[in-house]
C-alpha cells in the first residue's frame, strides 16, 4: 500500500505529503529451535530454518541467545555482525573456548518490520566427536569357535571422549558377497553400551570374518577402529601319540602324525614334551623340536 497525508484549514488544504509505502503484515510464525550441525571443543555450529511463515513481511534479521553454560536464562544474546541483519543466514558458530563439557541452551528470533518470533530452546554440548579408537576390536578365544565369534570392543579412555560422555559402542561385520559392511550392536537410533558380542548366525568353521567398530558421544561418531580379522575356529583335535622309529644308548628318533582336525584353523606349529619316567611324572618342553617336522631325534643322556 501506498499512502500520502493533507492537512487542511479554512483556507484550503495542502499539497500532498511525501508517498509513504507500507506493506501491511504480521509477526513472523514457527520458528523451529536450532539445531547443532558440527561441534569442537570449543566451538557449536548452529543452523536453522526460516519460519514458516514470514507474516507477509520478509525477515529481516535473526538473533541468537544462550544461558552462559549455567542452565539460567537463555539472556545472552550473541551480538556479532555476522550474524545479525543477515535474513539470508541459516547457519552460525559460537566460539566457547575453555567451554568443553559445558551444556548449553539456545534460542532464536526471527524479525520482520512489525515484530518477530522466538523458537523453543535447544541443548547442546561443548564437545568434538569422539577419538578414533586406538586398538581394532579383538577375538575372545575362551568363547570364540567354530559355531560362534565373540568380538570385545576396548572402553574409551576418559581424555578420548571429545568432552562428552560416551553413549555408544557401534560395531559392524563385513559381508562379502554384498562388499558391505553392516552393523550389529550400537548404530545412530539403537545406542547400546555393549562392548563384547557374540556372533553366531551365518557363522562357518573357518572362515575368516571381518570388524570394525566406532563410539558415539552425543555429538556423534568417532572414526573406524582398525580391522580385525577374526577365524571362527577352535583348539584343534590332539594329534596322535608319538610313535617309535629307533634309538641308540643315548638318542631316540620318534615320528609324529598330523591332527585330524585343525579346528578350522591352519596349525601352526607343533610341541614336543617329554617326562622322564617317574612315579610323579614332571613334563618340560623339548626345546631342541622347533621345525615342526614329522620326526624327532632327541638325546636321552
Amino acid at each position: 500500500y501506498r499512502f500520502r497525508l493533507y492537512s487542511l484549514n479554512y483556507n484550503g488544504k495542502s499539497v500532498a505529503s511525501p508517498v509513504s509505502t507500507k506493506v501491511i503484515c504480521v509477526s513472523p510464525v514457527n520458528l523451529a529451535a536450532p539445531t547443532l550441525k558440527s561441534s569442537t571443543t570449543e566451538s557449536l555450529t548452529l543452523g536453522w530454518t526460516a519460519p514458516t511463515s514470514d507474516g507477509g513481511c520478509s525477515i529481516t534479521s535473526y538473533h541468537l541467545y544462550h544461558d552462559g553454560g549455567d542452565g539460567g536464562a537463555l539472556d545472552v544474546e550473541v551480538v556479532d555482525a555476522n550474524l545479525n541483519n543477515k535474513p539470508t543466514l541459516r547457519q552460525y558458530t559460537i566460539t566457547l573456548t575453555g567451554k568443553n563439557g559445558f551444556t548449553y541452551n539456545f534460542k532464536l528470533k526471527a524479525v520482520n518490520e512489525v515484530g518477530n518470533v522466538e523458537s523453543s530452546s535447544a541443548t547442546m554440548i561443548v564437545a568434538s566427536v569422539p577419538l578414533k579408537p586406538t586398538s581394532a576390536p579383538t577375538s575372545d578365544t575362551a568363547v570364540t569357535n567354530a559355531q560362534q565369534v565373540k568380538v570385545d570392543m576396548a572402553t574409551i579412555p576418559g581424555g578420548n571422549t571429545g568432552g562428552s560422555a560416551i553413549i555408544s559402542y557401534n560395531l559392524q561385520m563385513y559381508n562379502s558377497s554384498s562388499d558391505t559392511w553392516f552393523s550389529l550392536s550400537g548404530d545412530s537410533g539403537s545406542y547400546s553400551m555393549q562392548t563384547s558380542v557374540v556372533v553366531s548366525s551365518g557363522i562357518e568353521k573357518g572362515k575368516i570374518y571381518r570388524f570394525r567398530y566406532r563410539v558415539w558421544n552425543i555429538n556423534g561418531a568417532s572414526d573406524w577402529s582398525d580391522e580385525k580379522y577374526i577365524t571362527a575356529a577352535e583348539k584343534p583335535a590332539p594329534p596322535p601319540a608319538p610313535t617309535y622309529a629307533s634309538s641308540t644308548d643315548s638318542a631316540i628318533t620318534l615320528n609324529f602324525k598330523p591332527s585330524t582336525d585343525d579346528g578350522g584353523a591352519i596349525i601352526k606349529t607343533y610341541e614336543l614334551w617329554k617326562s622322564v619316567e617317574a612315579t610323579t611324572l614332571t613334563w618340560s618342553k623339548v626345546t631342541t623340536y622347533t621345525d615342526n617336522s614329522m620326526s624327532h631325534t632327541l638325546t636321552t643322556a
